[in-house]
């Protein structure tokens, strides 16, 4: 059967049966199509043809079908040409298969849950600003009826849960040789802002906008490029400055993890060679020859 839910100033279309086996008769929902008005932009008649579609089923049908034919029925005619869209689906798999949000805290926000994964999977199917992404969920067939301040307080949570972040993608994407190698650099990112506070300070700019605030991240990244740990520094602080405080918080996280630090020349300083000889990480950093002790220039041209 075809029903209605309602949020503020919203109704939403579900698919669903009834359950008599209690003391009353309640809807159990099996499949939720989105906002109303979405559904009637898509197609006019769209309770109709859903009404038409859903009578071949019971509560046993997939879902996954179910959705394709409908939305397929929907934009094209109930006969014709069908084109399946299930990126946002595989996404969502990928998230519940992997238990990307093991030992998170969610705090007391509702839904956080259904928020972070329309956030991921927008940024990977339609990427635009949190803002954007809020306006357009109605335009999904997941219902989000959440607010504007709850999709802003999602940052807050991946801040707060940052360290089990990455500590569960490195799970999913750990690597079984004895030692890994780490490729690691750091970069710039300017804000056009009118307030400096926090990080956000003047300094050398890697894109030219040196009158512009920024921050300088520092990241680490495995042989196919896939993030492995990233940190956050103020705007001003120079590349060579990065690695120490990085590497120290990557082996709090990850203690007993077997590295090769892979690294620029800008990297390369007496202070950082000796900090990672000192803490037994292995390291392959470019030198530069023109500063180079005199036996050392010796040694390479011979």
């Amino acid at each position: 059967m075809l029903y209605n839910t309602s949020g503020k100033n919203t109704v939403y279309k579900n698919i669903g049966y009834f359950d008599n086996s209690g003391s009353y008769r309640k809807n159990v929902k099996i499949l939720g199509l989105g906002n109303s008005l979405y559904l009637k932009e898509i197609n006019p008649d769209y309770e109709k043809i859903i009404k038409r579609i859903i009578t071949k089923y019971d509560e046993r049908v997939n879902v996954t079908y179910l959705k394709t034919e409908i939305f397929d029925a929907l934009k094209y005619g109930e006969t014709g040409t069908k084109t399946i869209f299930c990126g946002g689906e595989i996404i969502n798999k990928f998230i519940d298969k992997n238990n990307l949000f093991k030992n998170f805290s969610f705090g007391k926000t509702k839904g956080m849950i259904d928020i972070l994964k329309y956030q991921i999977t927008n940024r990977i199917v339609n990427p635009g600003s949190i803002l954007n992404s809020y306006l357009n969920k109605e335009k999904t067939e997941i219902d989000l009826n959440y607010s504007k301040n709850s999709f802003y307080r999602s940052l807050e949570v991946l801040l707060k849960n940052k360290n089990e972040i990455i500590k569960n993608m490195n799970e999913i994407r750990s690597n079984k040789t004895k030692k890994e190698e780490v490729f690691f650099d750091s970069t710039t990112i300017y804000f056009e802002s009118f307030q400096r506070e926090g990080l956000r300070i003047p300094g050398y700019s890697k894109d030219g906008k040196f009158k512009e605030d920024q921050i300088v991240m520092g990241m680490a990244c495995d042989i196919n490029g896939i993030p492995i740990f990233y940190k956050v520094f103020p705007g001003n602080t120079a590349d060579v400055k990065t690695l120490i405080p990085f590497f120290n918080e990557f082996k709090l996280l990850f203690p007993d993890k077997k590295i090769i630090v892979v690294a620029d020349r800008g990297m390369s300083s007496a202070e950082n060679i000796k900090f990672l000889e000192r803490n037994q990480i292995d390291f392959l950093i470019s030198y530069r020859a023109k500063v180079a002790s005199k036996k050392y220039k010796e040694y390479l041209l011979n």
